[in-house]
C-alpha cells in the first residue's frame, strides 16, 4: 500500500493559524494578571484607611480563591467545549473572565472581592483545556508545538 504525500501548509493557513492560537490564548494574560494583582492589591487594601481593609488571613484567601476558581474551572472547561465546540467555547470562556475582573473593579466589599476572584479563576481555569483542545484540532503536526507556546507566553506577559 503507497502512502499519498501530504503537501506542506500554505504560508497563508501558518500565519491564520498562528493568528487563532495567539487569539485564543489570550484569556491567558488574564492568568498572569490575576496572580500579579494580588501582590499589588493586598498590600493596598492593609494599608491604613483602606476602602476595603484586611487582615493578612483575608488577604491570604483574596490570593487562594483564584486558585480554587481555577480549579473548577478546569475541570467544568472541556464538557463545555465538548458541548459546544472549541471555537464557541474560547469565546464563552471570556464571559467569567469579563464578569471577574468587573466585579473586582466595582467590589465594595470582602465578600464582593471572593467572589470576583473566584469567577475569574473560574474562567482562567476552564480556559486551559479549551484552549489546548482547539490549538491540537487547528493545527498542523508541524506547528503544534509553536503554537503550544502561546499559552504560557501570555500567563508570563499577563
Amino acid at each position: 500500500m503507497v502512502e499519498a504525500e501530504v503537501p506542506p501548509a500554505k504560508t497563508g493557513s501558518n500565519i491564520r493559524m498562528f493568528l487563532a492560537g495567539f487569539i485564543a490564548n489570550l484569556p491567558g494574560l488574564s492568568a498572569g494578571l490575576s496572580f500579579g494583582f494580588s501582590a499589588i492589591l493586598i498590600p493596598q487594601l492593609q494599608q491604613p484607611g483602606s476602602e476595603i481593609p484586611v487582615t493578612l488571613e483575608q488577604g491570604s484567601w483574596i490570593a487562594s480563591l483564584f486558585v480554587i476558581g481555577d480549579l473548577v474551572g478546569c475541570v467544568v472547561g472541556g464538557p463545555i467545549a465538548d458541548r459546544f465546540g472549541r471555537r464557541i467555547a474560547v469565546l464563552l470562556d471570556c464571559f467569567p473572565l469579563t464578569l471577574g475582573w468587573l466585579l473586582t473593579w466595582q467590589a465594595k466589599d470582602l465578600d464582593q472581592l471572593y467572589v470576583a476572584r473566584a469567577v475569574t479563576g473560574v474562567g482562567i481555569g476552564a480556559g486551559v483545556p479549551i484552549a489546548s483542545m482547539y490549538l491540537r484540532e487547528i493545527s498542523t503536526p508541524e506547528l503544534r508545538g509553536q503554537l503550544t507556546i502561546f499559552m504560557p507566553l501570555a500567563a508570563n506577559t499577563g
